[in-house]
């Protein structure tokens, strides 16, 4: 999304939604590096403008099953930073669905 957008997205680690159940299996260091790097999506990643905000509590009202998590912002630049504990370090690595499945 960075690349093709021509943008820097800055993901704040805390926000990632991490399932519960993959904690238990796997212990909360391996779920939280699974959520970033795994490829079974079970989140739908979306860049809203920030006027969104406005409308987020309608939108929550209507779409009650839809959760709605902010795990970062867009910002100048370019790639992808993953900041964690005040510190910001390249997310490299993920899981390209359309390059059959390799990391990228």
């Amino acid at each position: 999304m960075a690349a093709a957008s021509g943008v820097r997205l800055i993901v704040e680690g805390g926000a990632v939604p991490v399932s519960p159940a993959a904690v238990e299996l796997v212990g909360t260091s391996e779920a939280g590096r699974l959520a970033l790097h795994g490829g079974e999506d079970y989140e739908l990643l979306a860049a809203l403008a920030p006027e969104f905000d406005a409308h987020a509590d309608a939108f929550r009202k209507r779409f009650p099953k839809v959760a709605l998590t902010r795990v970062g912002t867009v910002g100048a630049g370019e790639g992808v930073v993953l900041r964690t504990e005040g510190r910001a370090r390249p997310l490299a690595g993920g899981f390209d669905h359309f390059d059959g499945g390799a990391s990228t």
